[in-house]
């Protein structure tokens, strides 16, 4: 008999307990090459599906059963409540990254002669280096086995468990993960359309304004692509990727220079307003969006984790406007 069919009989003949289900459920929907290299039958390494890595626990709380020994579910906290907790949480992880990563740059710019010169003499340096960041988890969770369980908790963005528990953070889903999910891919296409769209744009606002806004930018899409993609994505899933962010730097140059060309990436020789570009990606998310909502079937792509990247740029932008408006008014008119 195929030992992959023998262990599925053997475990479905178990009493299905609540503290196995889990296991069970997970151990069922492993690939069958898993159980042919116990046997000595396939010589090839089991392959890693991130699918295997995210399943909901059945008990997303470890101390549910203690708490609860009648039938009825526990109630949950107040919806509102719940998104006041998630905006505190994810705009303190974007408020730490930014100024621990300012601080990194200030600090090796200070004393470390090459990396001053870099940073002095290279067109886009710290876009350079977000890229790498996110090629580098990428090669992490996919070259070293033993590390993909651990990337994958870290790496997605649980809409379910949030929505499920209504805890910021649980076992399933640590709070470090609405952080390092704006790092995280699932496949090489979805990590090399990001990281085009990071280097295109993050280059720009870099030039115009600084790399300190970069990272600002990065950091303030945040939260707002956390908020957009629990309250607009329209199903209870993990999402990740650095979509939100480039979303973010789309609205920022929108806001700040209109008039800039963008390409679409995959057709040639076409070329848009950066603005009317921006306006476009948030129409055709918008009606991503209500489509799924009426047709109940909703899309792969995280359409409100990008209207909240977009929301998020172009805050920063409108922001950034008016501080440059109000110190040119301060100057005198022939130095304007």
């Amino acid at each position: 008999m195929d030992p992959a069919r023998l262990a599925r009989r053997l475990l479905l003949s178990r009493p299905q307990l609540s503290s196995v289900s889990a296991a069970r459920r997970c151990l069922l929907r492993r690939p069958p090459s898993l159980f042919l290299n116990l046997r000595g039958l396939s010589s090839r390494p089991p392959v890693i599906d991130e699918r295997y890595y995210i399943l909901t626990p059945a008990n997303p709380d470890p101390h549910h059963h203690h708490q609860n020994h009648s039938n009825t579910p526990p109630p949950k906290p107040s919806y509102v409540l719940f998104l006041l907790r998630l905006s505190a949480v994810s705009g303190g992880l974007g408020l730490a990254f930014f100024l621990g990563s300012t601080t990194l740059v200030s600090v090796c710019d200070r004393n470390f002669p090459s990396i001053h010169t870099v940073l002095k003499t290279s067109d886009a340096p710290i876009t350079v280096t977000l890229v790498a960041v996110n090629v580098a988890l990428f090669a992490l969770k996919r070259g070293v086995p033993s590390l993909t369980p651990l990337l994958v908790r870290y790496g997605y963005l649980r809409n379910d468990v949030f929505e499920q528990t209504r805890r910021v953070s649980t076992e399933a889903s640590p709070a470090l993960s609405i952080l390092l999910s704006s790092f995280s891919h699932g496949s090489v296409l979805h990590l090399f359309c990001n990281c085009y769209a990071m280097y295109s744009f993050g280059s720009a606002i870099e030039f115009l304004d600084g790399w300190s806004t970069l990272l600002a930018v990065y950091a303030l899409c945040v939260p707002f692509t956390v908020l957009g993609s629990f309250m607009l994505r329209g199903v209870a899933a993990p999402s990740l990727g650095a979509s939100g962010a480039c979303m973010g730097m789309v609205s920022y140059l929108a806001v700040r220079r209109p008039e800039l060309g963008m390409g679409i990436i995959f057709i040639p020789n076409v070329s848009i307003s950066i603005g009317d570009g921006t306006l476009l990606t948030a129409a055709y998310s918008i009606f991503s969006i209500a489509r799924s909502v009426i047709t109940k079937r909703p899309g792969f792509i995280d359409h409100g984790g990008h209207l909240g990247g977009l929301l998020g740029g172009y805050l920063l932008a409108s922001e950034v406007q008016r501080i440059r408006k109000q110190q040119r008014s301060a100057r005198p008119w022939y130095s304007r």
